[in-house]
């Protein structure tokens, strides 16, 4: 019979993110698979609008015109 002391480590290291079902912290902060403490779409969409100003503003740095990264950004790849 296994220790039982290899419970913890073994949840630990062998859990991944599609384990959770629920986060508790004194109350819940996500429950049922659900973030019930913040508006989800507007985080993302508050990130979309960050992403969109930081490559608006590398693309008109002229020291960065020859970047590579730029010509994948450009064609709507990145």
């Amino acid at each position: 019979m296994a220790p039982i002391r290899n419970m913890v480590p073994n949840l630990v290291y062998a859990a991944t993110g599609n384990d959770v079902d629920s986060v508790v912290v004194g109350w819940f902060l996500m429950q049922g698979r659900e973030i019930v403490t913040a508006d989800e779409a507007a985080i993302r969409a508050e990130a979309q609008e960050a992403a969109e100003e930081i490559s608006r503003r590398v693309l008109a740095d002229p020291q960065h015109k020859d970047l590579a990264l730029l010509d994948a950004m450009r064609n709507g790849k990145l």
